[in-house]
């Protein structure tokens, strides 16, 4: 464990900065959190979650036209390296995503069809509240540093602080003799990621320093990630992190994964130090661009 970028309130944000340049992410003490909450949060999650594979209310099926994939989910990248299917479920709430946002939001990735509008669930309303509490510390926290780092400025999520919460179940693996990829190598595309997951089986990242690096199964922490938007935001200072997820053999069991990805307002615009004006959403619809998803209500 000594190997391995980890921190917690004490760190120093000269040490944050080393990690994130070494490894280009960094691994989180859930006693940052509070482990009984964190568990129990994940839990819940997990209630919620086989609640909605059965019920599949307000969510897309999104096929991918090159690759002919089918996944429920509001969307997602697939990766032509995608052999194994799986479950995606993105979680739009009030609290979360504002309306305003999710509709451009759609609008951004290519969408066609009704939009189906933030989820109103009382029970999901209570969950996600209480880890935006916790969560929403350490994203500012962080991003806090990364801004000093990058000379100082606001990162716009002071009023408007825009979440996305991503669940996602990977199935058993039925046959162990054959190598499957979960999920294509890939960068998340905000500013940055939060991956909570039961077991860390399959998680590979591409570090800076030591190329493909495996995430042991580590219980009591979470992995944080560079996004491709603070790539943007900082011009190329903090690369995002690429990452996938290999089926590990003999995984017979289901993986259940807790996502909750922080984004920059539409309108955060930041001037560098060169007089450049980086507008995020620019950024965004030309990265997306080339991405091609029919949809059809379930």
């Amino acid at each position: 464990m000594n190997n391995y970028p980890i921190i917690n309130r004490r760190s120093p944000p000269k040490k944050v900065i080393e990690f994130f340049r070494e490894f280009g992410f960094v691994l989180v003490e859930d006693s940052l959190f509070g482990e009984e909450k964190i568990i129990s949060y994940f839990q819940e999650m997990k209630m919620f979650f086989d609640r909605f594979r059965r019920e599949k209310a307000g969510y897309y099926l999104v096929e991918n036209s090159v690759y002919g994939v089918y996944i429920p989910s509001g969307y997602e990248h697939v990766s032509r390296e995608l052999l194994d299917t799986k479950e995606i479920f993105d979680v739009f709430h009030r609290e979360s995503y504002t309306y305003e946002y999710y509709e451009a939001y759609n609008h951004k990735f290519g969408f066609r069809g009704r939009s189906p509008g933030p989820l109103d669930d009382p029970f999901l309303s209570g969950v996600l509240s209480q880890v935006r509490k916790n969560i929403f510390s350490v994203f500012e926290g962080l991003l806090k540093i990364f801004s000093a780092e990058l000379g100082g400025f606001d990162f716009g999520l002071v009023k408007k602080t825009n979440y996305l919460f991503r669940l996602i179940h990977y199935p058993p693996i039925i046959d162990s003799n054959r190598k499957i990829t979960r999920l294509g190598a890939h960068v998340d595309d905000d500013l940055l990621a939060l991956v909570i997951a039961e077991n860390m089986d399959g998680l590979k990242i591409k570090t800076p320093s030591y190329g493909w690096l495996r995430i042991p199964d580590l219980k009591g922490f979470f992995v944080v990630l560079i996004g491709a938007g603070l790539e943007f935001i900082s011009e190329g200072a903090f690369k995002g992190t690429e990452h996938r997820v290999d089926g590990e053999e003999g995984s017979s069991h289901s993986r259940h994964v807790f996502n909750i990805n922080i984004g920059s307002d539409l309108d955060f615009t930041r001037k560098s130090e060169t007089g450049k004006v980086l507008d995020i959403s620019k950024y965004y619809r030309r990265r997306f661009s080339k991405y091609s998803l029919n949809t059809q209500h379930l």
